[in-house]
C-alpha cells in the first residue's frame, strides 16, 4: 500500500546528504514506475506494472538532487531483478578497465575484497580472477537462497543485505557500484561501512554512482528513475564522504561522464575540491535551474519525432531494455508505434517492458522485421550496436536518445 503522499514528503524534508532544510522544488515528474529493471512473462502482467511519485528537489547547500516523495517500503529488490549490462563488449571492456585501475592503484593482488550491491557478482568474480583476490559479495536479489562459493573458495555471494556482523576477516577493499543512489539514508550507508572497518589506515572504500551533471546538465532525462532516491554530484558525493567518516583520495568521471567514482579511506588523501571543479559546478547549479523547461522541450522534440515516423510509416525499434529504455517508452507511450525492443541479455529475451508493454526480442529477430530506424538509448553503445546491425546484414538509421 502507498502511503499519503503528504507522509512520504515530511519524511525526507531535509538534504540526505548535508541534513539542510534549504531545499527547492526541482522537477514534479508525477508517478513513474517502481521498477525499471524487473520485466514480466505476459504482457497483461507487465502494463500491470506498480508505480509511486517522483518529485525531485536539490540541495542548495551541496547540489544534492533526490526525490522528495520517496518511499523505501515500496522498493523491495526479489531475484526477478536483473539490471546486468555484463552482456555487452562495451562495458566488460569498462568494468575490466575499472578493476585493473583499482588492483594496480592500490595493489590488490591475493586481498580480500567486499561488495555491496552485487547483483549477479559478475564485476566480483572478474576482480577476484583478474588480482587473485578472495571477495564476498551481499545483494538481496541473488538468485540462490543462502550463499554461493565459486572459484575454488576465492568468490563468495550471499543473498541479503550487507552487515558489518556478517563479516568474518578485515576487508582491503570495500566498494559498492549502483547501490548507493537506491539508498534512502546514504549517510546511514557510509557510517555502516566505517563500522565494518578495522584497518583504518589500510581499507580502501570505493563508490561508483551514476554521474548527475550528465542527466541535468545535457538532458540525460530517461534515467530519472524511482528507484534512484538520489543523484550525486562531486560535490555532494565527497560532502557524504566527509562527513560520515571518510575523507576521499580522489573523485571522477568515467564511461563517457555517465558514472560518477569516488575512493576514500578514513585517514584520508586528499583536502578539497579543485578550482576546476568548483567552476563546473557554477555551471551545474546554472543547468539546474533551467532543468525543468529543458527536461518538458525534450519530450516535445521526441513526441514530434515518433509522430514524424509513424505517419511515415516508418518500423521503429528501441534497443536497450534497462531502465533508459524502460523510462523512454512510459514517458512516451501515448505517442510511440514501437512493438519491440531489442536486448543482447539473453535472461531479457521473450519478457515485456514494464508498463509499455513491448516485448523484448534478441538482434537476430530484426532480420525478419525489417526496421527502419533503431533508437539507441545510451550513446555508449553506438558503435558497438551499429557493427552488430551490419552483421545481420541491416542498415535502419540510428537516432540517439
Amino acid at each position: 500500500m502507498n502511503l499519503p503522499e503528504a507522509s512520504a514528503q515530511n519524511r525526507f524534508q531535509n538534504c540526505p546528504v548535508c541534513g539542510s532544510n534549504d531545499v527547492k522544488e526541482l522537477l514534479n515528474v508525477g508517478e513513474a514506475l517502481i521498477f525499471c529493471n524487473v520485466l514480466s512473462a505476459s504482457r497483461p502482467a507487465a502494463v500491470d506494472a506498480p508505480r509511486g511519485k517522483i518529485d525531485l528537489v536539490y540541495c542548495d547547500q551541496c547540489t544534492h538532487i533526490y526525490n522528495r516523495s520517496f518511499q523505501p517500503e515500496l522498493v523491495e529488490y526479489s531475484e526477478g531483478y536483473e539490471n546486468s549490462l555484463h552482456f555487452s563488449p562495451f562495458f566488460q571492456n569498462y568494468a575490466r578497465w575499472l578493476a585493473d585501475e583499482l588492483i594496480t592503484r592500490y595493489d590488490l593482488h591475493g586481498k580480500n575484497l567486499i561488495e555491496i550491491g552485487s547483483g549477479k557478482g559478475d564485476f566480483l568474480r572478474m576482480f577476484c580472477e583478474l588480482g587473485r583476490n578472495w571477495g564476498t559479495g551481499y545483494d538481496p536479489s541473488f538468485p540462490v537462497q543462502g550463499e554461493l562459493v565459486e572459484q575454488d573458495g576465492r568468490v563468495r555471494l550471499v543473498k541479503g543485505l550487507f552487515s558489518p556482523h556478517r563479516l568474518d576477516y578485515p576487508a582491503d577493499l570495500v566498494y559498492s557500484r549502483h547501490t548507493l543512489e537506491h539508498l534512502p539514508d546514504p549517510a546511514g550507508f557510509v557510517r555502516l561501512v566505517r563500522e565494518s572497518i578495522d584497518n583504518p589506515g589500510k581499507t580502501v572504500l570505493f563508490l561508483e554512482v551514476p554521474n548527475a551533471p550528465l542527466i541535468f546538465e545535457a538532458l540525460s532525462i530517461w534515467d530519472i528513475i524511482y528507484e534512484h532516491f538520489s543523484y550525486f554530484s562531486q560535490v555532494s558525493l565527497v560532502r557524504l564522504i566527509q562527513e560520515n567518516g571518510f575523507q576521499f583520495c580522489s573523485v571522477y568521471e568515467t564511461y563517457a561522464g555517465q558514472f560518477l567514482c569516488i575512493e576514500a579511506n578514513p585517514d584520508g588523501c586528499a583536502e578539497g575540491l579543485g578550482q576546476s571543479t568548483n567552476e563546473a559546478h557554477v555551471r551545474y547549479r546554472e543547468a539546474i535551474s533551467r532543468f525543468a523547461d529543458n527536461y518538458q522541450k525534450k519530450l516535445i522534440e521526441w513526441k514530434k519525432c515518433l509522430a514524424a515516423l509513424q505517419e511515415e510509416g516508418k518500423k521503429v525499434v528501441v534497443w536497450g531494455a534497462g531502465s533508459k529504455g524502460v523510462s523512454f517508452l512510459n514517458l512516451l507511450k501515448e505517442d510511440t508505434p514501437i512493438e519491440f525492443v531489442v536486448d543482447i541479455n539473453p535472461r531479457k529475451t521473450g519478457q515485456y517492458m514494464p508498463a509499455s508493454g513491448q516485448q523484448v526480442v534478441a538482434p537476430e529477430f530484426l532480420c525478419a522485421y525489417q526496421p527502419d530506424a533503431v533508437i539507441v538509448m545510451n550513446p555508449n553503445y553506438r558503435d558497438e550496436i551499429s557493427a552488430r546491425l551490419r552483421a545481420l546484414g541491416l542498415t535502419p538509421k540510428l537516432l540517439l536518445a
